[in-house]
């Protein structure tokens, strides 16, 4: 039987913070993860030397927590540009940030689906207050939009697609405290890819870990106070544990009863010999549109390792979920043909993705039971990107909170 004082059960950016945050403090601790290699949802694969990332994520340099675990600086981040280009009905249109990009955005102002009163209305949203009114944070996001001055127009071709496919919920049916938290970083940071892919952040956080502490391709069965049972028999003695897995597999393996639902997304990555566009810009469907494509990105135009050869990668995402990804493939060639015309029929699809567990769906405060009580009754400490925002932010945050908490407790067990 292997011993530690605490063991992390899961090896993505949360618990990579929590081991970070007890190595810090001079606790014994031991990091189990059931793939082969530490990341979590974040995984980046190589495709003959070519950067392929596991459904379509970016890193918000807005994001606090990133900038107080990691040198930013070591990712060789490269950034999409402040806006979209907006595809209903067989037309594009454009949206750019108007107090970053403030040329480009009055350029743009008669074809894009903002007006000057929605720039007004973000203007005055990336204010430290406003929109925080107690009596509307609760309230539906898309209830609240319009009374913050938003045109039903902006609403429904850029805030609605752009929010539905960063929270992976195509009705937006969160609260608007989750939305205005994402508004405002958004606002202040930029999308945002690692030169050497997504997953080159969980490996920079792990780099100053004790490798001989992480345990790859061992999953954790069964849980029990002071120990962990491991797929093939063995087990792990610890006098607690940090669950620092998705929301699905903490539900399975503590039984817990409030923990969020998880949304998927499937992601096609296509090989294309003339990309639709140079610009590193994200591509939305209007609020007119029909067919599956949730969001659309050219990752090789902002960094050359995504390119397959001479051929950019492009990737298509949807957030339909029902039916087989072959059945799936045909509707969003069709809507991208709709986009783009006969040139897609040249688009060579080399790798998809589905993702059932992407993200968990946001949940309040106090839906779950606090830490403090877990630890007392369970000997168990959660964290991951819930309850909250759901966010690579959240999960590094929540992660080194928990390692912190875990080695008070030790501290103070030890005299």
């Amino acid at each position: 039987m292997v011993k530690a004082e605490v063991a992390i059960i899961g090896g993505g950016v949360s618990g990579l913070a929590a081991a970070a945050a007890l190595q810090a403090n001079e606790v014994d601790w031991l990091l189990l993860e059931a793939s082969d290699a530490p990341g979590g949802r974040m995984r980046t694969d190589d495709l003959d030397g070519t950067l392929v990332d596991r459904g379509f994520q970016v890193l918000n340099t807005a994001y606090a927590a990133l900038h107080r675990s990691v040198d930013m600086e070591l990712l060789g981040l490269q950034s999409f540009q402040l806006g979209a280009r907006i595809m209903s009905a067989g037309r594009m249109s454009a949206f750019y940030d108007p107090q970053r990009l403030p040329g480009r955005a009055l350029t743009s102002l008669g074809s894009s689906p903002a007006n000057l009163g929605d720039y007004t209305a973000l203007a005055r949203l990336s204010l430290a207050n406003a929109g925080s009114e107690p009596a509307s944070l609760d309230l539906p996001a898309l209830e609240v939009l319009p009374t913050l001055g938003f045109s039903e127009r902006f609403i429904a071709d850029f805030l609605q697609p752009f929010f539905s496919a960063v929270f992976l919920d195509k009705t937006l049916d969160i609260p608007w405290r989750n939305m205005r938290e994402m508004v405002l970083l958004f606002s202040q940071g930029l999308a945002s890819l690692p030169a050497e892919g997504m997953q080159a952040l969980p490996r920079l956080m792990a780099r100053p870990l004790d490798p001989q502490r992480i345990h790859c391709n061992c999953p954790v069965e069964e849980i029990g106070k002071g120990i962990l049972r491991l797929a093939g028999g063995a087990s792990v003695d610890c006098q607690l544990a940090i669950m620092a897995t998705d929301a699905a597999t903490a539900a399975r393996l503590t039984g817990l009863a409030g923990l969020p639902r998880m949304n998927g997304i499937r992601s096609f990555h296509f090989a294309v010999p003339s990309p639709p566009t140079a610009d590193p810009i994200i591509y939305l469907p209007g609020g007119a549109e029909q067919g599956p494509v949730c969001s659309m990105a050219i990752p090789s135009n902002v960094q050359l390792g995504y390119a397959f050869g001479n051929r950019a990668q492009l990737i298509a995402n949807s957030l339909i979920m029902d039916g087989g990804m072959d059945e799936l493939q045909g509707p969003l060639r069709n809507q991208l043909l709709s986009w783009f015309g006969g040139q897609v029929d040249d688009w060579e699809l080399l790798a998809s993705y589905d993702i059932p567990d992407a993200l968990p769906v946001p949940s309040a405060m106090g839906s779950i039971p606090a830490n403090d009580q877990l630890l007392r009754e369970r000997g168990l400490l959660l964290c991951g990107d819930y309850p909250g925002t759901p966010s690579i932010n959240r999960a590094v945050a929540s992660g080194r909170s928990a390692g912190n908490l875990a080695a008070m407790h030790m501290k103070i067990s030890h005299g």
